[in-house]
């Protein structure tokens, strides 16, 4: 039986009916291979459930809520988005639909076959009437452009999202890569929201768009930063003016904390930030309780209504 520590969630709390869908997880497991999962805020995405992010969607309806949920306040009609670290796509479906027919969204994954995935994903998207334009790019990002070698750990049987660009080591295996850089892409447009998530590389992320840092072109960044206040990463975004909020949950809404050293995430979540150029936006559009993307109506108030079947 599961215990009230368990099930005091969000996503249970808002969605009580995601509680069958765990315990029928509990007892017959989904079966692994990729395959069209419902999301809570209203859409499909192809993802594996035996694997963390499609586990996280198909037991919990969402993957890490905070950083859905604050792209989802964040981002607005028009507004051009990047997605560094793809994966399959689920961040880059949010966004797409966030920034409707006249926004743009650049997603970068450099793992083939995540990469294959996220094809997939984006194809379906595609079709929906209302959605931004997706610019998908086969390639990790850094701070130059060339090649690089994406290793791919042995224990990413069971969490898709681990491979990183260095050295390989033990059992691990690599294949190389195209690297491109932010500033090299995007040039002058500037980008409102970009989520960083590159498994240790942010910082060099963040060197390849210094153009863009330095101009003042990014207006919010939210990133991972296992190592938090004091960090290389955020060292350089607040010498570029950016004030820095670690990134939580509670069952109630988000919370952000400008506090250093403050960790909101969960102990079982990776650790999460966001610099802004506009904080006193940035608190503005956090602060209403509640959770838009834990109900499908966050898709219906961003697009005209559509049949579910074009998502499948």
């Amino acid at each position: 039986m599961m215990q009230w520590q368990q099930i005091a969630k969000p996503w249970y709390v808002w969605r009580p009916w995601q509680l069958v869908r765990r315990a029928s997880a509990a007892w017959h497991p989904p079966s692994p291979g990729y395959t069209s999962l419902p999301v809570a805020w209203g859409a499909f995405v192809i993802a594996d459930p035996a694997k963390m992010i499609g586990k996280s969607i198909f037991t919990t309806g969402v993957y890490d809520l905070s950083v859905s949920e604050i792209l989802a306040r964040l981002i607005e009609p028009g507004d051009t988005v990047v997605d560094a670290g793809a994966n399959v796509g689920y961040m880059t479906m949010l966004a797409g639909i966030a920034a409707g027919p006249t926004g743009q969204v650049v997603s970068w994954e450099p793992h083939p076959e995540l990469f294959s995935v996220l094809q997939q994903n984006v194809t379906t998207l595609r079709r929906i009437q209302g959605t931004a334009e997706i610019d998908i790019r086969n390639a990790a990002l850094g701070q130059t452009s060339g090649s690089a070698e994406l290793v791919l750990p042995a224990h990413m049987e069971s969490n898709d999202g681990l491979a990183y660009i260095g050295e390989r080591s033990g059992s691990a295996t690599s294949v190389t890569v195209a690297l491109e850089t932010i500033d090299g892409v995007i040039g002058t447009t500037p980008i409102a929201v970009m989520k960083l998530d590159v498994e240790g590389t942010e910082l060099a992320v963040l060197t390849g768009a210094r153009q863009a840092l330095d101009a003042g072109r990014i207006r919010h960044i939210v990133f991972e930063d296992h190592v938090g206040a004091g960090s290389d990463v955020t060292q350089l975004l607040a010498a570029c003016g950016y004030r820095i909020f670690s990134i939580g949950w509670s069952v109630r809404g988000l919370q952000l904390s400008e506090r250093p050293g403050e960790r909101l995430a969960a102990e079982y979540e990776a650790p999460n930030y966001v610099a802004s150029l506009a904080p006193d936006d940035l608190l503005q559009r956090c602060s209403a309780p509640g959770w838009s993307t834990l109900s499908a109506s966050f898709r219906t108030n961003r697009q005209p209504a559509l049949n579910d079947d074009e998502y499948l």
